[in-house]
């Protein structure tokens, strides 16, 4: 990995809108980090989302979340106004003093812990937030982490090891650091101010500084450095899924591929998944096991179905985490019963599918009452040709 050039080419940018000119969109996130940052320095955080606050504070993180790609196609920000953001706000300002302080210099195994459960009390602000969309709020207000986006995921993956935002790729991002802190913080450039356009005295983070050289190594590892390749990812097939998405990745070996079974791993899920909606389109029609049908549609935070009220986008973490429990517990786990059980009982143990999905992917405690989805996540993956129904079982194909 090539770290300068990295850094040079996402300040540089690839295309006039992007960049450190205060016009290109990469710089909302100088203008949304300043905005909450400067809470920080006042010592006033808490009054983030008082009367007077909220509704630049929804702006501002709202403008920078678009500008950060995360208003696009159907996903469900775009369904919302600036106001839906009140709760994520809210739990912002409740946040401890300690938790804006972090940054990749001090990821020590008490800070790790603390950055994961500042992630799980924004998924409990809004239910159904990606590791995307978590840690992009993250970047923006606290400057903490990078943002695991797909570009970031990818870079990571290849220089590190680990694409998915949790406790072990963020000690494996504390040993980058230590190891290339010199270089790094050189790129510690200033934010820019809105109204002038002009250089700050505010630095970035050196968590930011991290996304920008792996969101470039992630760039030209999935596009393959061609000015015609990163062209063509921008551009969107019939049914709506990326030029690049459409390509089939390497697959993982798994437990079941020293078996002999050709798997689709947890690398594997999502463009398998991608890949039957650009067959049937955008929405589409998904079998229900007992007969019927529910629609599911495909966004860039993952799938929307008609079938779950309160929070109808599942994450690609969920299909994800559940291919990974699968491969681990030999191609098989239980569905779990969450009608009847809570988080941690026999019937929704951490090693059933639903009871896997509400631990993992939405930080949820044993004890606690647990959201059901795994319908349609069950229904997904056996329309995907991922998995077959076992009673009560979910089985992996092979």
């Amino acid at each position: 990995m090539n770290i300068d050039a990295n850094l040079r080419a996402y300040l540089d940018g690839p295309t006039p809108a992007d960049g450190r000119t205060p016009d290109a969109r990469y710089a909302s996130f100088d203008y949304c980090f300043n905005y909450f940052q400067a809470f920080r320095d006042s010592g006033n955080t808490a009054t983030i989302a008082n009367p007077d606050n909220i509704q630049m504070s929804c702006l501002q993180l709202g403008f920078y979340l678009a500008s950060w790609g995360m208003l696009r196609g159907s996903s469900e920000l775009l369904q919302r106004s600036a106001r839906h953001l009140t709760l994520i706000l809210q739990a912002i300002a409740s946040m401890a003093p300690r938790l804006w302080e972090i940054d990749a210099d001090t990821y020590t195994e008490a800070n790790i812990e603390r950055l994961l459960e500042q992630a799980a009390i924004l998924r409990r602000a809004n239910g159904g937030m990606s590791d995307t969309l978590v840690t992009k709020v993250m970047l923006g207000v606290f400057g903490s982490v990078p943002a695991f986006d797909t570009n970031v995921g990818a870079g990571l993956k290849r220089v590190l090891g680990v694409a998915r935002f949790g406790p072990e790729a963020l000690r494996r991002i504390a040993a980058f650091y230590r190891q290339n802190s010199e270089l790094l913080d050189r790129y510690r450039v200033p934010t820019l101010e809105f109204v002038s356009g002009k250089p700050t005295e505010r630095l970035y983070s050196r968590a930011k500084v991290i996304d920008m050289a792996f969101f470039s190594e992630g760039m030209t590892d999935a596009l393959g450095g061609s000015g015609e390749v990163r062209r063509r990812s921008r551009e969107s097939s019939q049914a709506g899924v990326p030029w690049a998405t459409e390509r089939a990745p390497a697959m993982r070996t798994t437990a079941l591929g020293h078996q002999g079974f050709d798997v689709v791993g947890p690398t594997r899920v999502v463009d398998t998944i991608k890949r039957r909606f650009a067959v049937e389109g955008p929405s589409a029609r998904v079998p229900l096991i007992k007969g019927g049908h529910f629609t599911a549609e495909i966004t860039d935070e993952g799938i929307r179905v008609d079938n779950l009220d309160k929070q109808p986008v599942l994450p690609w973490a969920v299909f994800e985490e559940t291919v990974a429990l699968l491969s681990r517990n030999g191609g098989r786990a239980s569905r779990g019963d969450a009608m009847n059980h809570k988080l941690g009982e026999d019937e929704l143990s951490v090693d059933s599918v639903e009871g896997h999905i509400a631990a993992t992917v939405y930080g949820q405690r044993r004890g606690e009452s647990v959201f059901r989805r795994v319908t349609p996540v069950a229904c997904i993956l056996i329309w995907a040709g991922i998995c077959r129904h076992s009673r009560g079982e979910l089985v992996l194909l092979g």
